[in-house]
């Protein structure tokens, strides 16, 4: 039947078809189109396509059946025209989707220079740090103790502002007449260590002290310190021995190694090798890291060596049963 049909003319009416079907395709497509982005492309593509439209609506006009083949196979020609109709307007369809419409797929704006190259980030985390400079800033100059010690550590360090060791102090010393401990412990060491300024080991001992009475175990550690070193104050073992005793029943590895050595060689205590062997266990486990508590290593063998097995049993509970305390608390 349907090569009767191509006999008949059925090849004429079947380019007419397909020449009408791809140019009402591409017509509503340039109208769509007209109205979008990047319409000037897919008008290109729509004058291909209908290019092609046309081409093989020749192919399909031939009345012999061979010249029917190259183009559809053998099936009817008008299913032949309305194929290649409604390939055009897939083809139309996909390219308006991909181009600009409903995919929303088009090309993202190019980023500014300075966001390609880094330098936006940079500015951006630059512009962060030097507002919360400005906030530190206006907290400190309003009192706020805490800020004053932050900003009095970031003149110290050169963190943000200047490295400024007086300004430094200017900050801690405000903090410390507020009755901060963290300023006061800032403020001594830096008397005690001379760090760009004059040192002066009284002044350290005095703000130690204050810090010390308020519990801070880092200030207390370096109040024993002082008074077994006698700097800044007369030189006392046992008042030594009393402030490392304070830090080391707060955790304190520094001042607990310190109180073992105390226990083991009598200074300022009586000699007692289980309490020197508990506090360095302890001081041990409280060390900051891996190269810290080796340190330790050779302190417990020697102390080892010289104790029986049930003076370390009982060092190893009294470690065990050890609790810090919270100052202020009996």
């Amino acid at each position: 039947m349907a090569i009767n049909y191509l006999r008949q003319g059925g090849g004429a009416t079947t380019a007419a078809l397909t020449i009408l079907v791809g140019l009402a395709a591409t017509g509503v497509v340039m109208l769509m189109v007209s109205l979008l982005p990047w319409g000037h492309a897919t008008l290109v593509l729509d004058a291909v396509i209908l290019l092609l439209t046309v081409k093989c609506a020749k192919a399909l006009q031939g009345p012999s059946i061979e010249q029917h083949k190259r183009c559809g196979g053998r099936i009817a020609s008008l299913w032949a025209a309305f194929g290649i109709g409604a390939g055009v307007l897939a083809v139309n369809g996909l390219t308006i989707w991909v181009i600009g419409t409903g995919g929303h797929i088009r090309p993202s704006p190019p980023a500014p220079a300075e966001v390609r190259t880094g330098q936006g980030a940079a500015k951006s985390s630059a512009d962060n740090a030097a507002e919360l400079l400005r906030a530190l800033r206006a907290s400190a100059e309003h009192g706020d103790a805490r800020a004053q010690v932050e900003l009095g550590q970031r003149y110290q360090r050169g963190d943000g502002v200047p490295r400024d060791a007086a300004e430094a102090m200017r900050w801690f010393h405000k903090s410390a007449d507020q009755g901060s401990a963290e300023g006061e412990f800032d403020l001594a060491f830096m008397y005690l260590y001379a760090l760009d300024v004059k040192s002066d080991d009284a002044q350290a001992a005095h703000w130690f002290r204050v810090a010390a009475d308020q519990g801070l175990a880092k200030a207390q550690f370096q109040l024993g310190s002082l008074y077994r070193n006698g700097r800044g104050v007369q030189r006392d073992q046992a008042t030594a021995a009393r402030w490392f005793r304070k830090a080391s029943e707060q955790g304190y590895a520094d001042a607990q190694f310190y109180l073992s050595c105390m226990y083991e060689n009598g200074e300022g205590v009586a000699r007692d090798d289980v309490q020197a062997y508990m506090w360095l266990e302890l001081a041990k486990a409280h060390a900051a890291g891996d190269r810290d508590r080796e340190l330790y290593t050779p302190n417990l063998e020697a102390l080892t060596r010289k104790m029986n097995p049930q003076e370390i049993a009982e060092a190893n509970r009294l470690a065990r049963e050890w609790k810090p305390k919270i100052y202020g608390q009996p």
